[in-house]
């Protein structure tokens, strides 16, 4: 039981941090084309 809710966890968190790693390199990538644009 313990052991169950634990790995369902640890999936939970991993999205997450998949979720927030992902957002930060849009957010870089949305930086980036934004300086790019003003350049030009």
């Amino acid at each position: 039981m313990r052991t169950e809710i634990l790995t369902s966890l640890q999936g939970w968190e991993v999205s997450l941090y998949r979720q927030m790693t992902r957002a930060a390199v849009a957010q870089k990538r949305l930086m980036m084309l934004s300086e790019n644009d003003s350049f030009v």
